[in-house]
């Protein structure tokens, strides 16, 4: 009977922490004041999709990487606001990979063309978005060479 006891006792707990966390909505202040939410109905979509959005950063920023003198590679990882007219605002260097570099794709990003906002209870909000970018070097010797197979 002890046993049953302690499940019911853990089973309410778990009911009331879903509860709890679901009726308290989540959002994250911004520096001028506003709301920014981090739970949404619709996530913020650039024109296109990710796919675009990632084929623009090849083709728009990462050509500037030929021109500076780090070689640094790693995982960047930018934040930055999707507004509620679709323009993006509040761009931070969340990891860095290099400072020459963190510029580069910083400038480059705030280029980017307007999205459709993300949605929170049908209303367009500010929604901060997390955009990770792999950089890494082509080197000589990987270059023109064919992948070897398993046989």
């Amino acid at each position: 009977m002890k046993k049953y006891g302690i499940l019911l006792v853990m089973f309410c707990f778990v009911v009331l922490q879903m509860t709890w966390s679901q009726s308290h909505k989540k959002s994250l202040p911004r520096p001028d004041g506003n709301i920014c939410w981090s739970v949404i109905d619709d996530i913020p979509v650039y024109p296109g999709g990710t796919v675009a959005l990632r084929q623009w950063v090849i083709d728009s920023v990462a050509p500037g990487l030929n021109s500076l003198k780090s070689s640094a590679e790693g995982k960047l990882l930018i934040s930055f606001v999707v507004l509620e007219n679709g323009a993006c605002d509040s761009f931070k260097v969340v990891k860095s990979v290099a400072p020459e570099i963190d510029t580069l794709f910083l400038n480059g990003l705030k280029k980017m063309r307007r999205w459709t906002p993300g949605k929170f209870n049908g209303k367009p909000m500010p929604i901060k978005f997390n955009f990770p970018i792999t950089i890494k070097r082509e080197r000589e010797n990987e270059k023109n060479t064919v992948p070897k197979t398993k046989e």
